[in-house]
């Protein structure tokens, strides 16, 4: 099977990191023709970097950083490893075939050390068994081909293993009575579901 290729579309990635050079620029109250000739680049690529549209080479990250004077450890470590993430593919980014703006969330999810979720509707994707999230995902993809509905199934058991690292995120559900009740699926796809549930959240009787 032959993976789609991911877009050339400005990521979260390239947004954050953008939105923080621009942030620091400003702060220091440069131009960007200041930049451009510390640099020696054209101000439009300076405008790029922050824009997202060009992601930012190791050697123009250090030496932007320099510039706006970032001598924080922890800061600098910070927008390097940014700037290295939007450069880098992750395991998420074969699956932009199933859909190429999810993936910048796959991203964030796999970074998280915590996470906050609330549903009305269905279970989490991060804590659904694989025949409950088939049933929903073929119940929205309606239209959508088998294959489809396999790609996304697997990409959300693939989700599913940060939960057995060795420090997992800690995640904190919240979620609607209806959402516990209402059966997707059979009785036995819905209790084995239920007892999932249970074992993620470590409740012992």
């Amino acid at each position: 099977m032959v993976k789609k290729k991911r877009s050339n579309r400005v990521t979260l990635r390239g947004r954050w990191l953008g939105q923080r050079l621009r942030e620091l620029r400003e702060t220091n109250e440069f131009t960007l023709d200041h930049v451009a000739e510390f640099m020696q680049r054209t101000n439009g690529t300076i405008s790029r970097f922050e824009n997202g549209v060009y992601p930012v080479r190791r050697p123009d990250m250090l030496a932007m950083l320099d510039l706006y004077g970032v001598k924080d450890p922890r800061q600098r470590d910070g927008l390097l490893k940014l700037g290295e993430s939007v450069w880098q593919s992750g395991w998420w980014d074969g699956y932009a075939d199933v859909s190429d703006e999810f993936i910048d969330f796959v991203w964030l999810e796999e970074l998280a050390v915590e996470h906050w979720l609330f549903d009305d509707t269905m279970l989490p994707g991060i804590l659904q068994t694989r025949a409950y999230a088939e049933i929903v995902i073929r119940t929205a993809e309606f239209d959508g081909s088998t294959e489809r509905v396999e790609r996304g199934v697997e990409l959300r058991l693939e989700r599913q293993k940060l939960l057995s690292r060795a420090e997992p995120p800690v995640i904190r559900a919240l979620l609607d009575e209806a959402v516990l009740r209402r059966r997707v699926g059979s009785s036995d796809i819905m209790r084995a579901q239920l007892t999932h549930l249970v074992g993620c959240s470590g409740f012992r009787r």
